[in-house]
C-alpha cells in the first residue's frame, strides 16, 4: 500500500468489522449489517442482523390454481408511510400492499402458513379474485392488518365485479396486529 492512498475491499462478509458496514448475500437474498449497538466489535455473522427491505414477499398475479402451504413469511418492511387508498369511498384508508399479495387471480389457497413479524399488512387480496381460500394460518406481530380484501369500484358503484368474491377465510389465528397502525 502506498502511503496516503486509501483502498478498500468489498463483497467479503468476513471483513465486516465496524458498525454500519453491510453485505448483501444474493443466494440467500438477505442484507446483513453490523449494528451500531454491537458490543465490543463483531466476530463474523455472530452479531450481525438480517434486514428485510421488501414490502411484498410473494405476489400471485393473474394466476389460477396456486397453493401456498406450510410456509413461514417474516421480515417484510413497514408500509405505514406508503400512499393509502380508500376501499369504500369513505374516510377510512389503508395501504394496498401486503407480505403476500393475491391480484386478479382465481382459486388461490394460502393454508397452514405462519405470517410473523411483518411490519406492513400480512395478506392482501386485491381486485378481481375468485375462490380465494385462507385457511388455518397464524398471523402474529403484524404491523398493520392481518388480512386485507380490497376491490375496485367506480366511485361508490361496486357492480363492475372487480372485487374479491367467493372467498373463504376460516380457522386462522390472528393476534398482536396493528403494532404500528390501528
Amino acid at each position: 500500500m502506498v502511503a496516503g492512498k486509501e483502498w478498500f475491499v468489498q463483497n467479503l462478509p468476513e471483513e465486516l468489522d465496524h458498525p454500519n458496514e453491510f453485505w448483501y448475500d444474493p443466494r440467500e437474498t438477505k442484507l446483513y449489517y453490523v449494528s451500531t449497538s454491537a458490543p465490543g466489535g463483531v466476530e463474523g455473522f455472530g452479531e450481525m442482523e438480517a434486514v428485510g427491505e421488501l414490502r411484498t414477499l410473494v405476489r400471485v398475479d393473474g394466476a389460477t390454481n396456486v397453493t401456498l402451504s406450510q410456509l413461514t413469511f417474516t421480515g417484510a418492511h413497514h408500509s405505514y408511510l406508503d400512499p393509502h387508498a380508500s376501499p369504500s369511498g369513505g374516510d377510512y384508508a389503508i395501504q394496498r400492499s401486503g407480505a403476500i399479495e393475491l391480484v386478479e387471480s382465481i382459486q388461490v389457497e394460502v393454508s397452514d402458513c405462519v405470517l410473523t413479524r411483518l411490519d406492513g399488512n400480512g395478506l392482501l387480496v386485491s381486485g378481481f379474485n375468485r375462490g380465494t381460500r385462507v385457511l388455518r394460518n397464524r398471523f402474529e406481530w403484524i404491523g398493520d392488518t392481518a388480512i386485507v380484501s380490497f376491490g375496485d369500484t367506480a366511485g361508490i358503484d361496486g357492480t363492475g365485479g372487480t372485487q374479491p368474491r367467493d372467498a373463504q377465510i376460516d380457522s386462522n389465528l390472528i393476534h398482536d396486529v396493528g403494532v404500528y397502525s390501528k
